[in-house]
């Protein structure tokens, strides 16, 4: 959220920001959350969405609470006015821990793992891509445009959030673009860090040439225009087709 009172800048752009909570409880262990965020205002995004909570409270032989375990969902989802895709799954809340035990991001992703909010602070999340549009997963933190295609593999992300968890992931494009490179099929393979992503053993492949794609991206610059700056296709080791946001094609080294 902005530092500064989050009404006030949404007011600035004209929109008023709301967030409603409505609960159940008159059925324990049993109860539903109803949350309804108007022009919420998060990482620049303006956020519309109904998120709605089912769950149960589990308690242990001592009477004190276990678990919580339930399902969610979203519904009517805008981000800068843009419909997007639904979420919906499960969860489990252990102490400090939650599970998502099936998150189903409009057919198209899914996800299941866990993290913890306390120390050792750990993170273990896997997403898996069944055709997402590449275009609608980019194109608010980047360039319309930019990068295009349906995308198919797993990313894992591993470690402790309090220090460098590890990122390793291999993707498929299909029938796209990334930049001016226009593309039938790519493969990606990447491994990295919170702080630095590597891509290696990656190949783009065009109506008439194999491409190499290889570089290193800051993760601190996701969502700007930096951060492709130290990413290129080239079609032999010394010529460079594509270079970040370049639209130029020229040897490498010049």
């Amino acid at each position: 959220l902005y530092p500064q009172d989050i009404g006030g800048n949404a007011a600035a752009l004209g929109e008023e920001s709301h967030v409603g909570i409505i609960g159940d409880f008159s059925k324990l262990p049993y109860f539903t959350l109803n949350i309804n965020a108007t022009h919420l205002k998060l990482l620049g995004f303006d956020l519309l969405s109904n998120y709605n909570i089912n769950g149960k409270l589990n308690y242990g032989k001592d009477g004190r609470l276990a678990t919580v375990v339930g399902d969610f969902s979203t519904s009517g989802s805008l981000i800068n006015y843009d419909p997007i895709r639904e979420l919906k799954g499960t969860y489990e809340v252990e102490g400090s821990e939650i599970k998502l035990l099936g998150l189903n991001y409009g057919d198209v992703v899914f996800a299941n793992g866990f993290f913890s909010s306390s120390p050792p602070n750990e993170i273990d999340l896997n997403f898996r891509f069944k055709g997402a549009q590449l275009a609608g997963l980019t194109d608010l933190t980047m360039e319309r445009g930019l990068i295009s295609g349906l995308v198919f593999g797993d990313i894992r992300i591993c470690g402790d959030l309090e220090k460098k968890f590890k990122i390793n992931g291999s993707l498929d494009f299909l029938n796209g673009n990334i930049g001016i490179v226009k593309y039938n099929s790519a493969k990606v393979t990447m491994k990295g860090n919170s702080e630095r992503l590597e891509f290696f053993d990656s190949k783009v492949y065009t109506d008439d040439e194999v491409l190499t794609l290889e570089g290193k991206m800051d993760m601190k610059d996701v969502g700007t225009s930096k951060a492709f700056r130290n990413i290129v296709i080239k079609s032999d080791p010394n010529t460079v087709v594509w270079a970040g946001t370049s639209v130029t094609r020229v040897p490498g080294g010049e």
